[in-house]
């Protein structure tokens, strides 16, 4: 599976490329805003985004999960807040920070 990756912290970034590629993904890239993400899924739309809520451009990723949706782009959200994720939003799974590889594969896993 193709995943943009959309975390503004980079050491999480690089934890979330490493278990999602040992994980036998191919992970495209990262990106920090949800405009990057928006800009990046134009040009070559990833089969998943795993983006966390609070981005380096604001409280923007639950806008960012709906903007996905309705191209079609599923997406799983990664958070310390995942508490705060009202029901009913698209992703397809949320996952809470410190992240745990079992948990993200779960969560990845429901896609594929």
């Amino acid at each position: 599976m193709n995943i943009l990756i959309v975390e503004d912290h980079k050491l999480i970034a690089m934890d979330l490329e490493e278990m999602l590629s040992a994980q036998g993904h191919t992970v495209e890239g990262t990106v920090v805003t949800a405009c990057d993400c928006l800009a990046r899924c134009a040009e070559s739309p990833p089969d998943l985004v795993v983006t966390d809520l609070n981005l380096a451009d604001g409280p923007t990723g639950l806008g960012l999960v709906d903007a996905l949706a309705e191209q079609g782009i599923p997406t799983v959200i990664v958070s310390g807040d995942a508490g705060s994720v009202p029901a009913g939003t698209p992703a397809k799974a949320v996952v809470k920070k410190p992240v745990h590889e079992c948990e993200l594969e779960i969560a990845v896993g429901r896609l594929g």
